[in-house]
């Protein structure tokens, strides 16, 4: 009997962190650092081309990282939802340059790589009606295996920072239960997923043209963030997620194809600095019947294991 007056007579207050978004600004900001992958630092390769034989590839030329990214666990995405306890926003950039000078060497030259990451930022109006930062995350390009980028024509991203202050979505507070002195239960917590995408748009020496292309998406799905900086485990939540690797990967941006002018009066072919756009989405969950859990099986080095065999093994084999 006292379960069911409990049950029935259950209220909540709201969370003064949460709900925030008069006056909201989202931006993107890409950092640009033509000497952060330097393929010059990289060690020397050596590939035995005995190791292919008729009709089997036997060894991939990786240094470094030799282990699949492939994960069979259950992960989980918020679903979207019409309620004030879900929140969507995000922000894009285009007219990018993935490099920072043109090539003369082919389509697909990392030689200088200018895209070290980027920043993500929500601000609001606070209540003393000044300018504060509601939601900041900087991502990077992993370099903890700097091979990947020369060997797979990819990249990875990592986040370097995060913080978030205040959340759009309404977070539910304190759950009061009568008597009111007798049970309460604190939530305070958010949940969040963050997508990332690239796309680009380049022409071939061939003049095949390729429109809106998307190189590569990345996910970060965050679980019970604690929005109070006296929650007890606060500095160390924070802490903990730096430098985790967001699920997916990205293709280096195709230069187009383009001519240069020398010395002389002709024209020689070049290819050109990489154009390319980025755009990155955010949902919050304020309760967590917003997260819905799904099944991933993506295989990373499979995916580029079949992309370095069809491009550059197949073509190169030759049969008796």
């Amino acid at each position: 009997m006292l379960l069911i007056m409990v049950g029935s007579t259950s209220c909540s207050t709201s969370y003064k962190y949460s709900h925030k978004k008069n006056r909201e600004q989202v931006s993107i900001h890409v950092d640009e650092d033509p000497m952060y992958f330097n393929q010059k630092d990289l060690l020397a390769q050596k590939f035995d081309s005995k190791q292919v034989t008729r009709g089997v590839f036997l060894a991939v030329p990786f240094i470094g990282q030799a282990i699949s990214y492939a994960t069979n666990s259950v992960k989980t995405f918020i679903q979207s939802d019409k309620t004030k306890y879900f929140a969507k926003y995000g922000a894009g950039k285009s007219q990018l340059f993935f490099y920072n000078t043109i090539s003369t060497t082919n389509f697909i030259d990392p030689s200088g790589m200018q895209f070290k990451g980027f920043k993500l930022i929500r601000t609001v109006e606070n209540s003393d009606h000044k300018t504060d930062t509601a939601f900041y995350a900087s991502f990077s390009v992993d370099l903890s295996n700097p091979y990947e980028i020369v060997n797979n024509s990819s990249f990875r991203l990592k986040l370097d920072s995060l913080n978030v202050k205040y959340s759009k979505a309404k977070v539910s507070g304190t759950n009061y239960y009568l008597p009111w002195k007798w049970f309460t239960k604190n939530r305070h917590r958010l949940n969040l997923d963050i997508q990332i995408a690239v796309r680009s748009s380049w022409i071939t020496e061939q003049t095949q043209i390729y429109n809106n292309i998307e190189l590569g998406t990345f996910t970060l799905s965050l679980r019970n963030i604690p929005l109070d900086p006296e929650a007890s485990d606060y500095k160390q939540y924070y802490d903990r997620v730096k430098d985790t690797v967001l699920s997916g990967n990205c293709f280096l941006v195709p230069r187009s194809f383009a001519n240069m002018k020398g010395e002389s009066a002709q024209l020689s072919k070049c290819w050109s600095q990489g154009l390319y756009e980025i755009s990155a989405n955010v949902n919050e969950a304020g309760k967590p019947g917003l997260v819905t859990p799904v099944p991933n099986s993506y295989d990373f080095i499979m995916s580029q294991f079949q992309f370095y065999l069809m491009n550059q093994v197949v073509p190169n084999m030759k049969f008796p």
